[in-house]
């Protein structure tokens, strides 16, 4: 049997694995709680147990690094904006783009007989 104890609440479970989420649950809110009070009285002491403080350590860590992995992947995934597209993005008439295809300075690719630009080439136009 799982029990949590924070903050005088009890949660029995007799699943371990449900008994971790019930836990996990309650250390984000007890986390959030944590983050308030600091900002509000900058000169509290708390008193937590060593155990206790390096779950929160472990879950504000993974919490962490899911989101940055998300971020990571979210800008790793490459999208295909049609030339109209592109041309508002960049601010620049179709005209402009035909010019800058005949240059190489961005060529489309063909998708499906269509004409599709990397957004990772426009990024690099936009970033200097």
């Amino acid at each position: 049997m799982a029990i949590v104890d924070v903050s005088n609440k009890r949660h029995h479970q007799s699943d371990v694995g449900e008994g971790y989420k019930v836990f996990k649950k309650i250390l984000e809110m007890e986390t959030n709680k944590i983050l308030t009070l600091a900002k509000e009285y900058g000169n509290l002491t708390l008193s937590i147990k060593a155990g206790e403080l390096v779950e929160a350590i472990d879950y504000c860590i993974n919490k962490t690094r899911r989101e940055l992995e998300q971020q990571i992947t979210d800008a790793n995934t490459e999208t295909y904006p049609s030339p109209d597209q592109v041309a508002k993005i960049l601010d620049v008439d179709k005209s402009t783009l035909w010019r800058w295809r005949k240059q190489g300075y961005l060529v489309p690719i063909e998708i499906g007989g269509k004409r599709r630009y990397k957004m990772s080439d426009i990024k690099r136009i936009l970033e200097g």
